[in-house]
């Protein structure tokens, strides 16, 4: 067999490096010495690895062949390790010259070499993982997205697995039927309805072992949802998951944004509609830096633009005299901007004016309170309490500080108080004599009995402020036959 041979002995400091790495004692080192065997072709591999494992006894669990198997890279070589003539263990890679090439010098390299030549199909499907890099790399708008997805298909070790007509698939180790779905074709994946991993029915987060037979379950009604993210592990799944997930959120906030615009622009007796079809709302678009009408509509939507803001604009472009005239607006506009105002005065965003506001009724935060926001898909920004529960199960990149404007609110707060006391009577009126004797409003009231002599009662009441209501539950705590007092949440 005509070939070369190249021989090396790992330095002290990669050999450290390694065990550090990877968590290996010396003994577990199997490429302290290596030798490469360079030959024509493939054929040529495989008989030098015959006459290797003939030679000297092969290491079980060391043998990998790339060769029939390549990575996803492109990266073919055989690789194995022997027990040498010393006792020691000798890792042998075997390669063509033309797998040197590439694995040396990279695919760029390689491309040119293969250039002196003709350049045919089977040579194209070598650059298909490259090519989807660059695609995926279009696709993606945040640039750390796109560099967590690289590190994901650089960085890992991988298993094969069979479709059921045999063809091998290499995915990273602890794929799941979801990632080999995406991997035969993004339709495939998006209508993913089940998989059956060696003829058994089996669940979407399944990892997947070398030599599994993966078939995949599709129906057209079924679609990806957020929870897929959490059950793949390649990036081509992941990009594809979250590129229909867009697309679907769009689709929902054009029509959200739509609606929002047609309900507010009745109260103030503008037709949405009738400006859409004429062309009004395309300069609104235009006067706002938005390229289309869609982009403007989906912004009301995802709450990045207030209707207000939009109708107002509007307003201005069907009534120019109005505004050159620098008159007033229209009493219905004015009224509808008064109403806004009202509905979230005394909470500010930093560097943000005229965002749509609410209060979040699992936590009912009053003034005084720590407080954050979450931009709600179409509801704007929902004020929650800094210690809501619910907070905690929130997508940290939509939430948003907020701040309460001013030490004393003008209009009351609704707020919650949990009480449990003893089941005697006028329980129920000394209670709520102490909330009238503090000139606090009750807005609702519910009471339970429990089998042990104990009374539930839950109060929503209205206050300007945390140091308000903190003081009418020192005041309740302080009747006789109560037992405990907390600020009412959802889950108490």
């Amino acid at each position: 067999i005509e070939g070369q041979v190249y021989g090396r002995i790992k330095h002290k400091y990669s050999i450290y490096k390694k065990m550090q790495s990877q968590s290996l004692t010396l003994d577990e080192m199997h490429d302290i010495m290596a030798f490469r065997v360079l030959v024509k072709d493939i054929k040529d591999c495989y008989a030098v690895l015959g006459l290797v494992h003939s030679q000297w006894k092969p290491v079980y669990g060391r043998f990998k062949d790339y060769i029939s198997m390549p990575k996803a890279n492109g990266y073919q070589s055989l690789h194995t390790t022997v027990i040498g003539p010393e006792g020691e263990r000798i890792e042998i890679q075997i390669r063509t010259e033309e797998m040197h090439r590439q694995a040396e010098h990279g695919v760029a390299a390689h491309w040119l070499y293969k250039e002196k030549g003709r350049v045919n199909s089977k040579d194209l499907e070598q650059f298909s993982w490259l090519r989807e890099i660059f695609e995926r790399q279009g696709e993606e708008a945040d640039s750390r997205e796109f560099m967590h997805s690289l590190k994901m298909d650089l960085f890992k070790d991988e298993v094969y697995v069979y479709t059921p007509a045999g063809d091998v698939k290499e995915l990273p180790e602890g794929a799941t039927p979801l990632d080999f779905a995406f991997h035969i074709h993004t339709k495939v994946g998006q209508h993913c309805a089940g998989a059956k991993i060696n003829g058994r029915l089996m669940p979407l987060g399944t990892e997947l072992k070398n030599g599994d037979i993966v078939e995949i379950v599709t129906d057209p009604a079924r679609n990806p949802n957020r929870d897929w993210l959490k059950l793949v592990k390649t990036a081509r799944a992941r990009s594809r998951i979250q590129r229909y997930l867009r697309t679907e959120e769009r689709t929902h906030a054009v029509t959200l944004g739509r609606d929002m615009l047609e309900k507010e622009g009745r109260k103030v007796s503008l037709n949405v509609g009738k400006a859409l079809k004429e062309g009004h709302l395309a300069l609104v678009a235009q006067d706002l830096n938005f390229e289309s009408v869609d982009d403007l509509v989906a912004a009301v939507g995802y709450a990045h633009v207030t209707p207000r803001k939009v109708l107002n604009r509007l307003y201005a472009v069907l009534h120019p005299e109005a505004v050159s005239q620098s008159a007033p607006e229209p009493p219905s506009v004015k009224e509808s901007k008064e109403a806004a105002r009202r509905k979230t005065e005394g909470v500010g965003i930093s560097g943000v004016d005229g965002v749509l506001m609410r209060f979040a009724k699992c936590c009912n935060p009053v003034p005084g309170d720590p407080i954050i926001g979450y931009i709600s898909r179409g509801m704007g920004i929902t004020v929650h309490r800094a210690d809501c529960p619910n907070v905690a199960n929130m997508e940290p990149e939509r939430l948003i500080s907020v701040h309460w404007e001013g030490t004393e609110a003008e209009q009351p707060y609704e707020a919650g108080i949990f009480i449990i006391a003893q089941n005697v009577a006028g329980v129920l009126a000394h209670v709520a004599q102490v909330i009238a004797d503090s000139s606090i409003n009750i807005t609702g009231l519910s009471m339970d009995t429990q089998v042990d002599g104990r009374a539930r009662l839950r109060f929503t009441v209205e206050v300007k402020s945390a140091t308000q209501l903190y003081q009418l539950i020192e005041a309740i705590r302080a009747l006789p036959d109560i037992l405990e007092v907390v600020r009412d949440t959802e889950d108490a």
